[in-house]
């Protein structure tokens, strides 16, 4: 019999490597019928199990995006409106109101002095962001270490502030003051 698959692999002429595929698509075809109901077994889901997981979702979710709210309302706070400014006076039994004049603003802002230099105690955002290296969220931090700490003694206790390093603090010396 050996003989007779000899021959017979001689006369098809079929190489080693096609031999060794043969063999394996043949045991593959005699293995399947024993695998195929161990991989599309049906499982069962437990419907109290799914809802519990589905709730404990949520309540992280809305965990998730009460931090995130509040973290985005420390750096980005919604700017104070502004009441009008009216006021009555009473002069000799008539009420007058007066309006008020045209504010005028200052040509340097509140944060700059008249050497134009930026006042890190009173610095709004908008003004500190003008310095290089300085973006929001630095901004915000050196505002944040103000209200937390109190006013800054002198330049260098810019160093203090997450996000200030001897690099930047360097690049913003001349540019600041306390």
């Amino acid at each position: 019999m050996n003989r007779n698959i000899y021959f017979l692999i001689q006369k098809l002429r079929i190489s080693r490597a096609e031999r060794t595929s043969v063999l394996i698509l043949c045991g593959i075809m005699m293995i399947a019928p024993f695998i195929e109901p161990v991989i599309s077994r049906d499982f069962e889901i437990d419907e109290n199990l799914y809802s519990e997981i589905i709730a404990d979702f949520e309540v992280r979710s809305s965990a998730w995006h009460d931090d995130r709210s509040e973290v985005l309302a420390r750096y980005n706070p919604e700017p104070e409106q502004q009441p009008e400014v009216t006021s009555e006076i009473a002069v000799a039994g008539k009420n007058e109101t007066i309006q008020p004049a045209e504010h005028v603003e200052d040509s340097t802002p509140a944060g700059v002095d008249s050497e134009g230099k930026i006042n890190v105690n009173t610095a709004s955002i908008e003004e500190l962001v003008e310095l290089p290296g300085i973006g929001p969220a630095i901004a915000a931090r050196i505002i944040e270490y103000r209200e937390q700490n109190g006013d800054f003694e002198s330049v260098e206790d810019l160093i203090n502030v997450r996000g200030i390093g001897e690099a930047r603090l360097d690049n913003i010396r001349d540019l600041v003051t306390v």
